[in-house]
C-alpha cells in the first residue's frame, strides 16, 4: 500500500510540472524551464544564464545573468 501511495504521489507530482508549461493565453515564464542552450560547451538550463519575468500578458522580459 505504501508503495502504491509513493507513486501516485510522484505521478501527481510531475503532472503538475507538465500542467505549469500548458499555454493558457498568458506568457508564462515557466513554459522556458526545459530550453537549455549551450553554453562554454555544456548544455545549460536557461533559467541558470536568465532571469525571465511576464509583466504583461503577451510580454516576456529577460536580463542575462552572466556577463563576458
Amino acid at each position: 500500500m505504501t508503495k502504491c501511495k509513493e507513486k501516485m504521489e510522484k505521478t501527481v507530482a510531475v503532472l503538475k510540472e507538465d500542467l505549469h508549461s500548458v499555454r493558457a493565453g498568458r506568457a508564462n515564464p515557466q513554459l522556458l524551464d526545459r530550453i537549455t542552450v549551450e553554453y562554454y560547451g555544456a548544455p545549460t538550463p536557461l533559467k541558470q544564464l536568465a532571469g525571465v519575468s511576464a509583466p504583461e500578458p503577451r510580454l516576456w522580459w529577460y536580463h542575462l545573468l552572466i556577463q563576458h
